[in-house]
């Protein structure tokens, strides 16, 4: 919804925090929607369900990176008030998109064959959203 109304007043793009939450909203709406038709998809091939896990996987990094740029931008403006860091929304830029993509890398890399497992029934899962079912249960939540 905030990616609907902020894509609509381009004048809302002027400024890096706007950047920061159009940039989140982005990422957050394209790992819902990985979520929601890939999971479905990728359960009867190894490759579909390893590339519908590496790409939440770095979706959901690139929500984090986005949260952590939300962070530094309060941090640079109510602590560092005149700084000239919080003006390069490219720096901003290859933090929230770039630092996801070697994490992503080199997990992929090292834990190729973990990516897509099956359940008891044979079924293909997707590495992180089986992560993500872990642990909630362990926190109670399911």
């Amino acid at each position: 919804m905030s990616f609907f109304f902020m894509s609509c007043r381009k004048s809302l793009l002027t400024s890096v925090n706007n950047f920061i939450h159009l940039n989140l909203s982005i990422s957050l709406l394209i790992s819902y929607l990985i979520f929601a038709v890939g999971v479905e998809t990728a359960t009867s091939s190894l490759a579909g369900c390893i590339f519908v896990a590496t790409l939440l996987h770095y979706f959901l990094l690139a929500s984090f990176c986005w949260m952590l740029c939300e962070g530094i931008m309060l941090f640079l403006l109510l602590v560092v008030v005149f700084s000239t860091t919080a003006k390069k929304w490219w720096a901003f830029l290859i933090l929230g998109w770039g630092l996801p993509l070697p994490a992503v890398v080199v997990s992929v890399a090292v834990r190729y064959s973990e990516y897509g497992i099956r359940d008891s029934s044979g079924n293909l899962i997707a590495y992180a959203v089986l992560y993500i079912a872990l642990s909630c249960k362990e926190s109670s939540l399911l």
